[in-house]
């Protein structure tokens, strides 16, 4: 068949695309060769805060979101900042604040150096055999395989978080050069002490959601799947982790002040509480006001058992109300008590409850002003079915104090800046209201002191 112009045209056409085709894989292929679009670069994926970067020789380097790492690049970070860095598609590391960090990769062989400070590993797949990937201190190689956790480095204690997975620790005194080995698996904190005489001393406790550092608690909160991960070797309760981390540091919201000579306690806040916290507090405060104490015992019983596992503060401000809980025995027959004081920080009613083995103890309330008892108190003890009405002036008691009993029996006491002026007794003892102590005239006179807490 004779080629005709139009059939060549097309010829050409086809010949053309082939090579067109041919030549954009083998580019494509050499830009992966060499690493431009690879996905195994390292990289500086972000950072919050302040962070800065150095090459090999100290030469500042830009910081910038996705930019690529080379060996010998040094990634520091200031306070309240951090560095997000992908080392390949299944090693994830966060340099935690205040902390300083250099990256060796040669071949398949990758080193994450800490100088000092924290950082969190998140590795996703297990390492193949031709592979290795160590963080290194000044003291401890860490081997990871596949596994996640977070180093924090000191001057004479280091400490290994490890989440899940298994890893390989290698020590060496600073001083004495001293070497130690262990092998860590996952849902254990390995603490390492380097002890002025030589030695090394290691010891290796399970991990505590409570006592978890804050970097921690930050990736495991906003990665599921490695959440997910973790929750599958340690035994926590995930809501329990969130609210740990919800909380994060607490700050001061009302200052300590000594008023009539007595202290009273300073006030934490949190920037956001879990929501249980809030319905806690209002909803013992609900309860009591309609004199709901079956439903008050109930509340305080189920919720001070979750602030002792989240290591609430006991002495927090929320939503206008200063809260003092604490837990303890109440006696030398092992009568477990939960109490809490919940007092508006201004003005309106405050109460006090004290639980025995989840069993109402005591109920109080009383008119408050100035974030005290400031007011007319009264005080049931279910117990001894009786009633203890009072007069409070700034948490002392003042006045006239009758206690009534369920058979109709009265006793009067009379009080003037909480001590006793009668009956005439000798009584050297004061009460301060909501106090948990008795102290004596001679202790007042030496000072302000602690003696209540709310």
């Amino acid at each position: 068949m004779k080629d005709t112009g139009k059939t060549k045209n097309i010829r050409a056409v086809i010949i053309f695309s082939a090579v067109t085709i041919i030549a954009v894989i083998v580019i494509l292929v050499v830009v992966l060769k060499c690493g431009v679009l690879s996905a195994a670069s390292m990289r500086l994926t972000g950072y919050e805060g302040t962070v800065s970067l150095s090459d090999e020789s100290g030469q500042e380097i830009t910081p910038e979101e996705n930019r690529r790492l080379f060996s010998g690049n040094v990634l520091s970070t200031e306070a309240d900042s951090k560095g997000y860095v992908s080392l390949d598609d299944t090693k994830l590391v966060t340099l935690g604040e205040l902390s300083i960090a250099s990256f060796i990769k040669e071949d398949k062989f990758l080193t994450m150096c800490i100088e000092k400070g924290s950082v969190f590993f998140n590795v996703t797949e297990k390492l193949n055999d031709d592979e290795s990937f160590d963080i290194a201190t000044s003291t401890m190689i860490i081997g990871v395989r596949g596994t996640s956790g977070c180093v924090i480095t000191g001057e004479k204690e280091e400490n290994l978080y490890l989440l899940d997975g298994d890893v390989h620790v290698m020590m060496t005194h600073p001083k004495s050069g001293k070497t130690e080995e262990i092998d860590l698996p996952g849902g254990n904190l390995l603490t390492v002490i380097y002890n002025e005489d030589g030695t090394i001393e290691t010891e290796v406790s399970e991990l505590i959601v409570a006592s978890l550092p804050t970097l921690v608690l930050d990736e495991l909160n906003t990665n599921g799947e490695l959440l997910e991960r973790v929750l599958a070797v340690c035994d926590w309760d995930g809501d329990i982790v969130r609210d740990i981390w919800l909380l994060g540091s607490p700050h001061t919201a009302i200052e300590a002040t000594v008023v009539d000579g007595i202290v009273h306690a300073a006030y934490v806040s949190y920037d956001e509480y879990p929501e249980w916290v809030w319905e806690w507090i209002s909803g013992i405060v609900q309860a009591a006001e309609r004199d709901d104490l079956e439903e008050v015992t109930a509340i305080l019983a189920e919720n001070t058992d979750k602030a002792l596992e989240i290591k609430l503060d006991d002495h927090f401000y929320i939503n206008g109300y200063k809260v003092c809980w604490s837990t303890g025995f109440l006696d030398d027959k092992g009568t477990w008590g939960k109490t809490i004081y919940i007092i508006p920080e201004k003005e309106g009613m405050g109460y006090h409850v004290i639980l025995g083995d989840d069993k109402l103890e005591v109920y109080e309330y009383c008119q408050c002003a100035d974030g005290m008892y400031n007011g007319d108190s009264v005080r049931y003890v279910p117990k001894f079915d009786k009633y203890v009405y009072g007069h409070v002036i700034n948490g002392l008691y003042d006045g006239e104090q009758i206690t009534v009993w369920a058979n109709g029996m009265q006793e009067v006491r009379t009080y003037t800046h909480g001590m006793q002026i009668s009956p005439s007794e000798d009584r050297s003892n004061l009460w301060g209201f909501g106090g948990g102590r008795y102290f004596s005239q001679s202790e007042l006179s030496e000072g302000p002191l602690e003696v209540y807490r709310y």
